[in-house]
């Protein structure tokens, strides 16, 4: 599992999002699972799967859960505009990626 994307500066919540990706050869179930930010904020992950080489995005806002996208169900921003940390642990809380940015022009990162 692998953040590809972390687009932090976006005009409306569901804008603002990242993107996971299993580059597992296997489905992955994320239960348990949690996305951060660097200020301890965290998402967990409800009943769902990955299969092999699909991608999830969550949104930081509000909107319906189906099997490409999860919804935070925020009404702040959670990434900082221009720094932050993203990090996805296991439902045991073990690390299994993460991605920084720092750059007051941009409005996303790729991973």
């Amino acid at each position: 599992m692998r953040i590809t994307k972390i687009v932090y500066r976006a005009s409306t919540l569901n804008g603002e999002q990242v993107s996971v990706k299993n580059l597992a050869g296997t489905t992955v179930n994320l239960t348990g699972w949690k996305m951060a930010d660097a200020a301890g904020n965290a998402y967990t992950f409800g009943s769902n799967s990955l299969s092999s080489g699909a991608t999830l995005v969550l949104h930081s806002g509000k909107g319906g859960n189906n099997a490409g996208n999860r919804y935070w169900g925020r009404t702040t921003q959670v990434w900082g505009d221009t720094s932050d940390t993203a990090k996805l642990k296991r439902a045991n809380n073990s690390k299994a990626h993460s991605c920084s940015y720092n750059n007051k022009a941009a409005t996303s990162k790729l991973c």
